[in-house]
């Protein structure tokens, strides 16, 4: 590793076999503001070389045209695959798939597949800390659900008034006796939704203010 003088950031050495892991380990409690030093020292883009044969390389970019490329241009070209559901499984199958377990989720990312799925089996270290938000996000969610199916059952369905889990309602009441599992849908919708805009409702506050 070496210092750079002018802004005495740490950039992370990729070593022979650890990759970049090591340094990451060290600024864990830090995780946040060693990453910004490191992309605002890499000019916004940034290669993570995860353990040899671990397959955890990893790209980080706050570059905006690379981001717009991504996640709009040519969104179709980059899909999230089968190890990003794996990952993220606590948040289904709803229409995004991003604290409830979500140190526990980051972690995945840093900790090869074969140990982390080992933790997950036996519920032991993080991976029992992500088991245990999963039952209690789904008892508060299944619980909500309850009651809103009672209202939505005594109102008319003709009412003006736009309530945004019951619009999701009448919109899936047609897929009613196919394959979809209405309820585990309506689940996973309104988790990723409640992941989704707890960080984009507390940035855009937090920037008003």
């Amino acid at each position: 590793m070496y210092i750079h003088k002018k802004q005495r950031v740490v950039t992370p050495t990729n070593w022979p076999v650890f990759g970049t892991t090591p340094t990451l380990l060290v600024n864990a409690h830090r995780l946040h503001e060693y990453t910004t030093s490191v992309l605002l020292q890499s000019r916004g883009t940034f290669m993570f070389k995860g353990l040899l044969f671990a397959n955890m390389d990893m790209l980080f970019t706050t570059d905006p045209l690379d981001i717009y490329h991504i996640l709009s241009k040519n969104f179709s070209n980059y899909p999230k695959g089968d190890k990003f559901r794996r990952i993220f499984d606590a948040l289904g199958d709803g229409i995004l798939n991003s604290d409830d377990g979500e140190e526990a989720i980051l972690l995945r990312h840093v900790t090869p597949p074969f140990l982390w799925k080992l933790q997950h089996i036996h519920r032991v270290g993080n991976e029992k800390k992500l088991s245990d938000a999963w039952k209690s996000l789904d008892h508060f969610i299944y619980k909500f659900m309850a009651q809103k199916q009672k209202e939505y059952d005594r109102v008319s369905h003709e009412a003006e008034r736009f309530i945004f889990f019951t619009a999701i309602m009448r919109e899936l009441k047609d897929y009613s006796g196919t394959s979809l599992d209405l309820t585990k849908f309506l689940r996973d919708t309104l988790v990723n939704l409640a992941a989704a805009g707890k960080d984009s409702v507390t940035s855009a506050l937090s920037w008003f203010f």
